[in-house]
């Protein structure tokens, strides 16, 4: 009796094969429908009135006027939302000589979030009838005709500076020795009414008391926390308080 012999090896049955094929067309297929739901998705997304913009939400505004807000604002009223670039956003917002830090989100399905960081006001310029007002960091964030609130510190005698908005002061001779200064005057901007920028080798300031006192090129943190204690105990007689050297301050009659 002959024996017969199974001419298929593991795999290659016409069956097994056959259902292999039609396994692989259904995955074609269902990734063709996925692929092409995506892309209906994505047109009817791009082009929709739904996702038209309608609103802007402002978040951390605190001196900026709604009116500046929306003029910074890069886009056409009625823009699909889908269309804005955010960082793009982000970055007219961050132009104002205001503003520190911007974060901006998609809030679906017609309205943008925009969360802002002002930079605070610190010291003030008098300057030709105005005063331009002067964050931590030497910019000048804005300018006004009228004397703000707040009781900051005037910053005067500082030379080769353009008085624009936007501008710094580290450009000015001395800038960079104030700058220093405002980031580390803290809570004694209230006891003090001028800091005088004349000398770049030396920072001058006047208390409300009418005290000057010199505080040399650094140390500004410390020199101020000792400065109460030590102008309790001056004379009373017109003179001067050399506080260059932190652990020598002495008082000069004039």
């Amino acid at each position: 009796m002959d024996r017969q012999l199974n001419h298929y090896r593991f795999g290659n049955h016409p069956a097994v094969e056959e259902r292999r094929g039609r396994a692989k067309l259904v995955k074609i297929l269902l990734f063709t429908v996925i692929f092409f739901t995506l892309v209906s998705g994505i047109f009817y997304g791009l082009s929709s009135p739904f996702f038209n913009l309608q609103e802007l939400i402002f978040e951390g505004r605190e001196v900026l006027t709604p009116g500046e807000l929306d003029q910074a604002f890069p886009y056409p009223e009625g823009t699909n939302i889908w269309k804005i670039d955010l960082e793009r956003v982000a970055r007219a917002y961050t132009a104002l000589p205001r503003v520190e830090e911007v974060a901006v989100e998609r809030e679906l399905p017609r309205t943008l979030r925009i969360l802002l960081t002002e930079k605070e006001t610190v010291a003030l310029i008098p300057y030709q009838g105005r005063y331009y007002e002067v964050a931590g960091d030497g910019t000048l964030v804005a300018m006004t005709p009228l004397l703000p609130p707040g009781g900051h510190p005037m910053l005067t005698e500082l030379s080769g500076l353009t008085y624009r908005p936007g501008e710094n002061i580290a450009a000015a001779a001395g800038g960079s020795l104030v700058i220093s200064f405002l980031q580390e005057m803290g809570e004694a901007a209230a006891g003090i009414s001028e800091i005088s920028a004349a000398n770049p080798n030396n920072l001058v300031i006047f208390t409300l008391t009418g005290r000057k006192v010199w505080l040399g090129r650094g140390g500004y943190r410390a020199k101020l926390e000792l400065l109460p204690e030590i102008l309790a105990a001056l004379p009373e007689r017109t003179g001067y308080l050399d506080f260059r050297v932190l652990e020598a301050p002495s008082f000069v009659s004039q």
